[in-house]
């Protein structure tokens, strides 16, 4: 229906998991007539807006869509969500704030929902119904967001040994304060998951806390105290009633049934306090081990080398000294070439009565000896700004920290070389650990694959093993059954099937077993000029010809 210019206008909000809608309605002779309609398809990220700023988006919506009556009407919004005290509160920010400050720009006015009159209007929000959240829950939801939430992990364990407590409150940024406490009386186990639970609340409503979360492993006690289970026995009627009434000093206070899993921390402290009997005034430490009892000596033991070895070059003469005194007195060592100490010596400089070296880059590095060069490689390399870099990282570093000595790229190798985490953590050579052949047969005969099958079904006189050759060049394949493969059935197979028919091969393939790489063979190879080239363990692809025949000839006499 038509609007006139300056008519009240009433919007309707509704939404939905996935959508957000509005309807513009006019009042005529006591009937709502509906004006325009506008929806949309929330984002992905849409999706997870609390119902609260849904609502607001769906009127952000339509004042965007919706421009021109918004500019030119006075709009009530109907709604019995408390939009207008939201968007007022002066701590408002991100988007909030931008949408207020989008919406003050235009009259709007917000009044409860009464009874829709309009019957198309009615079926509209009938559909988002469904999706819709209770007021009740709303109030609940604001006035949990306006304090901040603590998480409180209670446990008890009752056992022979006693009666433990355990307690876990974590602050909303993180911080923990566990407790373990130990009774001196006898209780049930649904008893001590009560006392566990009050002492918690005890705790909490000392610190002046004002939103608690409560999570225990109790099914029985969550229940007791959400009403659904009915409570039996005087002293449990008696426990629900004072954490009832410890709730009531909390803004906001839940209690939620976890899994034993999800509750371990509280659990072994309640343990702890039930079998572990010590005066009150006694307090255990926790200490944290970062590294075992073998590393640690390791590293001990590297840290003694390196200082045994600065003390031991003690005796020697300082690389310092003999500059300081040219530089000083004019005096040059009698084992140096004049010349070229004198060469030397102008790139260093005597500044406060310390020995510097000009850089290429025109800055000064300040000289160093043994003992601090080894202070100074620790602190950089594995120091709190350490990284663990490599050698040639460690000194470019070095250098550009301001520090030289002459035998910089030496040390640096060593101590990167001698530092434990450095050995563990670094990245795999993946060398191969014998040089690498490539497999390339120029003409037939020449190269041959060797390799056993085995062991397989008997035959006559016991014969399970079958030793085969294959030719990399016509692929063609000798094999021979035996009851055992050796260095004599070897050396005889090579004779009798390779020799005597297609000449000396100028090498053969196989892998590491012991009849292959023996004495007694190696020297039968060497004595007729043969190669043996052995694939390693870890890349048995190398014999790959060999291996291939092998499922051949499995296949066809299987």
């Amino acid at each position: 229906m038509k609007s006139e210019k300056g008519e009240i206008l009433f919007l309707y909000l509704s939404i939905s998991s996935e959508a957000v809608s509005a309807v513009l309605v006019k009042e005529h002779e006591g009937k709502q007539h509906p004006v325009y309609y506008v929806s949309k398809s929330s984002l992905n990220v849409e999706t997870r807006y609390s119902h609260l700023e849904k609502l607001i988006l769906a009127l952000i919506m339509a004042s965007t869509k919706l421009r021109h009556y918004f500019e030119t009407h006075p709009i009530h919004i109907k709604t019995n969500y408390p939009i207008k005290s939201v968007l007022r509160k002066p701590e408002l920010s991100g988007r909030l704030a931008k949408w207020s400050v989008k919406l003050s720009a235009f009259n709007i006015t917000y009044e409860p929902r009464t009874t829709i009159k309009s019957q198309a209007l009615a079926d509209f929000v009938a559909d988002f119904t469904n999706d819709l959240q209770p007021e009740a829950d709303l109030e609940v939801k604001l006035l949990t967001e306006k304090c901040e939430k603590w998480i409180l992990h209670t446990d008890g364990a009752a056992n022979v040994r006693g009666i433990g407590l355990g307690i876990i409150l974590k602050s909303p940024q993180g911080d923990m304060l566990p407790q373990s406490i130990s009774c001196e009386f006898t209780a049930t186990n649904n008893e001590t998951e009560y006392e566990a639970l009050i002492a918690g609340l005890e705790l909490a409503k000392n610190m002046g806390i004002k939103c608690l979360q409560v999570y225990v492993d109790s099914l029985l006690l969550a229940n007791n105290f959400n009403g659904s289970y009915t409570v039996r026995g005087e002293k449990l009627i008696a426990y629900l009633e004072i954490v009832k009434t410890l709730a009531k000093h909390f803004d906001s206070f839940s209690i939620e049934q976890v899994p034993r899993q999800e509750n371990i921390d509280a659990d072994a402290l309640a343990y702890l306090g039930s079998s572990l009997n010590i005066p009150p005034d006694t307090k255990i430490p926790m200490i944290k081990i970062m590294n075992p009892a073998i590393e640690t000596i390791q590293i001990k033991a590297v840290d003694e080398q390196v200082s045994e070895g600065s003390s031991s070059g003690d005796n020697s003469e300082s690389w310092i000294e003999p500059i300081m005194k040219y530089l000083l007195e004019g005096i040059i060592p009698e084992q140096e070439n004049h010349r070229a100490f004198k060469v030397k010596v102008s790139y260093f400089s005597i500044i406060q009565n310390r020995l510097y070296r000009k850089s290429l880059a025109g800055t000064y590095l300040r000289c160093l000896e043994k003992e601090e060069a080894q202070e100074v490689m620790r602190e950089i390399h594995d120091g709190k700004c350490g990284n663990h870099s490599g050698a040639r990282a460690l000194r470019a570093k070095i250098v550009r920290t301001g520090y030289y000595w002459p035998t910089m790229n030496r040390d640096t190798k060593d101590y990167v070389k001698k530092c434990n985490g450095c050995q563990r953590h670094g990245n795999l050579y993946h060398q191969p650990a014998e040089p690498m052949y490539p497999i390339v047969s120029s003409w037939p005969f020449m190269k041959w694959g060797m390799d056993i099958v085995g062991p397989m079904p008997k035959a006559p006189c016991g014969r399970r093993f079958m030793l085969a050759m294959t030719d990399y060049f016509s692929k063609w394949i000798e094999a021979e059954a035996f009851a055992q493969v050796e260095e004599t059935e070897v050396i005889s197979f090579i004779k009798r099937n390779i020799l005597t028919r297609f000449g000396v091969p100028a090498k053969i393939i196989c892998d590491n077993g012991s009849q292959f790489i023996g004495r007694r063979t190696t020297g039968f190879c060497e004595s007729y000029g043969i190669k043996m080239i052995t694939s390693t363990p870890v890349h048995l692809q190398a014999n790959g010809q060999a291996e291939s025949s092998n499922k051949i000839i499995v296949k066809r006499t299987g």
